[in-house]
């Protein structure tokens, strides 16, 4: 009968080889761990595990076989295989066309929604009449699509910020107030005509918005000249005449004659609003 030992059971056998391996030679044990490694799967061993993958949907681009298609030659030139089949790609939604852009398609024949006219026709005039009503200063989006009888998403489909609506509108109104001014065959009617533009409401509400934006914002800045220019250039071209027919003085400029002109009509519109607060 064996003998046990008094600390209990003899060591296992693997641990003293565990033991005598820490003790070979270094090349022995560099020669053994590269046997090992070199048991590992790899491509360049097996074949036909290469294959597999490359033969596999999800590692088909990884396969070591997968060859890129040739250069064309010009002694074998491709063949035609008709036009290339593109996806069509949606129009996005962020582009927006301004009032002008607009109506430069209108004037080179494009058709647009009658529905979008309508909706677009109705937030201008309610943006008209808040401005005549309660300035622009408190105009905001939802007191537009409740004039408007619209949805302020309608709004922001087609205008981005309130700013960009407010410069559409600004330019609008003012454009359709020239358009309805009857045509000028001298200095005079030109007065008449400029004068009727300046006792609209709606249009000296847009110059009071126009100075308002104008102090924040280069901008509307940039607008408010604009405006001015498009304003005053039939006036320009009136006046120019009338120097011609020496209806007026060509010793003073057109600069003065304009200035003359206009500054009785803009003290007019600069001046505060007159309330009734007489009782009957």
């Amino acid at each position: 009968m064996v003998a046990q030992h008094p600390l209990g059971p003899t060591p296992r056998p693997h641990r003293q080889r565990d033991l005598g391996r820490r003790h070979t030679l270094p090349h022995i044990r560099r020669h053994r761990r590269r046997n090992r490694l070199s048991r590992l799967p790899h491509r360049s061993f097996d074949r036909a595990l290469d294959r597999s993958n490359h033969d596999h949907p999800r590692h088909r681009d990884l396969g070591p076989r997968r060859t890129r298609p040739a250069p064309p030659c010009s002694h074998h030139p491709a063949p035609d295989r008709g036009p290339r089949r593109t996806r069509s790609r949606p129009p996005d939604r962020r582009t927006r066309l301004s009032t002008h852009h607009r109506l430069a398609m209108n004037a080179a024949g494009d058709d647009i929604d009658p529905r979008v006219q309508r909706s677009r026709a109705a937030i201008i005039r309610a943006i008209g009449e808040l401005l005549t009503e309660t300035g622009v200063a408190t105009i905001t989006a939802e007191s537009i699509a409740a004039r408007a009888q619209v949805s302020k998403a309608t709004i922001y489909r087609h205008w981005r910020t309130l700013d960009e609506l407010l410069e559409d509108a600004l330019r609008a109104i003012t454009s359709s107030a020239r358009s309805d001014l009857p045509p000028t065959n001298g200095i005079d009617d030109a007065l008449a005509a400029l004068t009727h533009y300046a006792s609209d409401s709606t249009v000296v509400a847009v110059h009071e918005a126009l100075l308002h934006l104008a102090r924040n914002s280069p901008h509307f800045r940039k607008l408010r000249a604009e405006i001015h220019d498009l304003t005053v250039a039939d006036l320009r071209h009136s006046i120019e005449t009338a120097v011609h027919r020496n209806e007026l003085s060509a010793q003073i400029p057109i600069d003065e004659h304009l200035a003359r002109l206009i500054g009785p009509l803009l003290y007019q519109t600069l001046q505060p609003k007159q309330t009734d607060t007489s009782t009957p």
